[in-house]
């Protein structure tokens, strides 16, 4: 009898065991959805490698081996790089929601044990990164230690794109376009001004300066396709003028040496260069261009996923800055 209720529990135990495997079987693959998942967001299997540090090959029979698995094509090339296909896209959209899910839990359970940690990814406009860098984070991960702050710049299209996609918790942009994916957490009045260096024949002028006036000087302007240059385009626009600058840059920064050196004039807001007009190299002078002056700077967060707790704490400290506060 004892022998026979022992094959029995044997068989079970075996049954058991088989039915374990096959469960943890019916999961994908966490390496290749990682791989798959950076490979998607880069656009390139050799720019994910580069991110991940690990050889383009193996990513691409990693990806190879999660398309057999589920039976489906998840990437197609697309000139140098590659696009997520339909099925592609659902497999995205099921690591952004999974990863989203982790870093909740990570953070609720952090907030149990009365911690505040984790990964804050924000995406931010160049033009404010001096104030965000200045009077927000380096107080805020001086009182966090736990928290890494992972800061990538970017023009305002961008911002959106990643705030949406849940690529960054936080986004800052000025004018950035809407995006039924991301909420408006806070708006504020930041129009763009001309940069002139104090000795410049603009610098003394005290009432509105039309931008007619102003581009019969030298002036530099941020590269086409970033959000700057397409809200100075849109101001020629309205008074119909044609724009031709004397420099261009992919360079905030480079504008502003720009203006500091005495080349010439530029557009920007008053926060982008406060340094600058703390020193007195520059002075900020309003135009009478109804675009400029209705440039906003917005701080936006996704709309379909909820924030950590350490991306809450942050948040509020980005409320109370010149940025956002009234």
């Amino acid at each position: 009898m004892t022998y026979a209720i022992n094959g029995i529990c044997g068989k079970v135990a075996l049954l058991a065991e088989q039915r374990t495997v096959n469960m943890v079987s019916d999961y994908l693959n966490e390496k290749r959805l990682q791989y798959f998942f950076a490979t998607a967001i880069e656009g390139s299997i050799r720019r994910a490698a580069d991110a991940l540090n690990v050889e383009a090959s193996v990513i691409s029979r990693q990806i190879q081996a999660l398309e057999a698995e589920l039976g489906v094509e998840l990437l197609k090339r697309h000139g140098r790089g590659v696009l997520p296909t339909e099925a592609g896209n659902l497999v995205f959209e099921h690591c952004k929601q999974r990863r989203s899910i982790e870093e909740s839990l990570r953070a609720e359970l952090d907030s149990l044990n009365g911690l505040v940690r984790g990964k804050i990814r924000i995406a931010i406009g160049e033009g404010f990164i001096e104030e965000v860098m200045l009077h927000v984070l380096r107080n805020f991960c001086q009182r966090y230690p736990e928290v890494e702050v992972d800061f990538v710049t970017v023009n305002a299209s961008e911002a959106v794109h990643r705030v949406a996609d849940g690529q960054a918790h936080i986004g800052i942009a000025l004018s950035p376009p809407d995006h039924s994916d991301v909420e408006v957490r806070a708006v504020r009045h930041h129009p763009l001004c001309i940069i002139a260096p104090v000795n410049h024949a603009l610098a003394l002028t005290t009432s509105p300066i039309a931008l007619s006036d102003a581009v019969k000087y030298p002036y530099a302007l941020m590269s086409h396709g970033f959000g700057l240059r397409q809200i100075i385009q849109l101001g020629a626009f309205l008074e119909r003028i044609k724009i031709e600058p004397h420099f261009t840059t992919n360079s905030i920064a480079a504008l502003r040496q720009y203006a500091r050196s005495g080349m010439g004039i530029t557009f920007l807001s008053r926060v982008a260069v406060a340094q600058d007009l703390a020193e007195g190299s520059v002075v900020a002078l309003r135009t009478s261009n109804a675009v400029f002056e209705a440039a906003e700077a917005k701080l936006l967060v996704s709309a379909r996923y909820r924030l950590s707790t350490a991306a809450g704490r942050l948040l509020e400290h980005l409320l109370d800055t010149n940025l956002f506060a009234a």
